[in-house]
This record gives structure tokens, C-alpha cells and sequence, in this order.
């Protein structure tokens, strides 16, 4: 964990020393280190006050569609490499934003 160039190769498959499991189908190699930040926040207003706070139009954007799930637990997942909640809820925002993909 630490800033080395690693081929897709390293990253991609396991050795078993080096590059092991950290939890399928991820390695270590995917993983960042706990020390990195990795938060993010949106901070969502009515177009009123968006002006009243002189927000450019230029830097607004439109919500058109969203979602909320719950996950099941990860170990009562069917499949561990997949997240059904997350599968559900992209279909219910992509109707509601009326986008296909």
C-alpha cells in the first residue's frame, strides 16, 4: 500500500504473499490504504436559493432521478461479487431520470 506504478497484472491477480485476497474478488492491490479520505458530500437547494446564495447557473446541477436500498448483509448475499440493492436501486433511478442504458 504504498505509491508504486503496478501493471494491471499486479493489481488484478492475486500471488498469495504480496497481492493476496482481501476479500473476493478484491486484492490488496485494489484496496486503498486507511489512511485515504475517500468522503464526498452534495449540497442540495431549491433554484430560489441557489440564487439567493449566488450559486452560477453555470455550476448547477439537476437532480433527475434517485433511489434509497438496504443491503443485505454481505455474507447473505446470493452471490458475493454482487450487490442485488445496488442493482434495484440503479433500475429505479434510471426510470425515474426516464434513461436507459
Amino acid at each position: 500500500w504504498f505509491p508504486v506504478l503496478r501493471s494491471p497484472e499486479e493489481i488484478q491477480y492475486p500471488d498469495g504473499t504480496k497481492n493476496r485476497y482481501v476479500g473476493y474478488p478484491y486484492t490488496k492491490y485494489h484496496c486503498s490504504v486507511i489512511d485515504v479520505d475517500q468522503s464526498a458530500a452534495i449540497i442540495m437547494m431549491s433554484v430560489a436559493e441557489a440564487r439567493r446564495q449566488g450559486v452560477p447557473e453555470s455550476k448547477w446541477v439537476y437532480l433527475h432521478g434517485c433511489a434509497e436500498t438496504l443491503e443485505k448483509d454481505t455474507l447473505h448475499r446470493p452471490e458475493l461479487h454482487r450487490s442485488p440493492a445496488l442493482a434495484c436501486m440503479a433500475r429505479y433511478c434510471f426510470t425515474d431520470a426516464n434513461v436507459t442504458v
